[in-house]
């Protein structure tokens, strides 16, 4: 049997009542433990790392949502919000190092696969401004909804997510600002948003370099403009990612840090894990990956 790697995350996180569960779901027998009374949905994999699954708003289904657990309150699509938003208020978002001018709205109902929402506030914005690879998605599930479950479980092989629900009745959850975790980098630790919306690991330069002044890598950096990032990508030395040291393709970023949750590093995109399976326990406060 593959290892299970687990990890201990620090949940930020606020009140909120907006989500609700949907429990009449049509369920099947699932393979996991923990997840016996579970809901399952099927996810498209784009990218080669983005999971996208079906959604609704009001009466208007066959929506595509894009699953980012670094991102705190759902989002949709400026055209999808048309038909469905009321008296936006102005705001604003960070992406990685971007201040992205947003609205603030409320739609009537929300439901990504098993998880609904009455009346909850999301932000609305152009997808394509804030990620190339979004441009084509009606909206982006975050933690806001993903964390009423308790815990879900994605199965890559399977393209299918599983969800947990702690209680049978719908109740006001927390809500979850961000997921982190600490890994270890030259014996430093090193405190990551864990992001299903992105493919890498990237850093804050001048905090690593804060931490590591004598930063140990391998080869040439090379500087580069991806999408969103700005900065350096280095062959960083002596990452520990739940096993042996290693050495991992790291971005450091450099530009804005504003409103981010206190002691946080940097961003884990999932795929740098290399992992089949990937769980999130919002309960716990645990990461576990295969």
């Amino acid at each position: 049997m593959d290892r299970w790697f687990i990890a201990t995350c620090l949940c930020a996180i606020a009140a909120s009542n907006l989500a609700q569960a949907d429990h009449h779901n049509a369920r099947r027998k699932a393979s996991y433990t923990g997840y016996e009374n579970g809901i399952s949905v099927p996810f498209e994999l784009q990218s080669g790392f983005l999971v996208v699954i079906p959604g609704r708003i009001g009466s208007q289904s066959g929506l595509h949502f894009i699953l980012d657990t670094g991102t705190t309150r759902s989002v949709i699509d400026r055209r999808v919000a048309a038909n469905f938003a009321s008296q936006p208020k102005a705001d604003h978002v960070i992406s990685f190092n971007r201040k992205l001018e947003t609205q603030r709205t409320t739609v009537g109902h929300l439901e990504i696969g098993p998880v609904r929402a009455a009346n909850p506030e999301v932000e609305v914005m152009r997808l394509s401004e804030y990620s190339e690879l979004a441009k084509d998605a009606d909206g982006i599930v975050g933690l806001d909804l993903l964390s009423v479950s308790g815990k879900f479980l994605i199965d890559y092989p399977r393209k299918t997510i599983w969800f947990s629900f702690a209680d049978v009745e719908a109740k006001p959850v927390a809500h979850v600002r961000c997921f982190s975790v600490t890994i270890d980098v030259q014996g430093v630790p090193i405190r990551l948003v864990v992001d299903t919306g992105f493919e890498g690991i990237a850093i804050h330069e001048d905090r690593l370099r804060r931490l590591l002044p004598n930063m140990r890598t391998e080869g040439q950096p090379v500087d580069f403009r991806t999408g969103p990032l700005r900065g350096t990508r280095v062959h960083l030395l002596g990452v520990k990612l739940g096993g042996a040291p290693e050495t991992k393709d790291v971005f450091l970023m450099r530009g804005l840090r504003e409103n981010e949750p206190d002691g946080i590093d940097g961003f884990l995109g999932i795929a740098a894990l290399n992992a089949s399976r990937v769980e999130f326990d919002f309960e716990k406060g645990t990461l576990r990956w295969q």
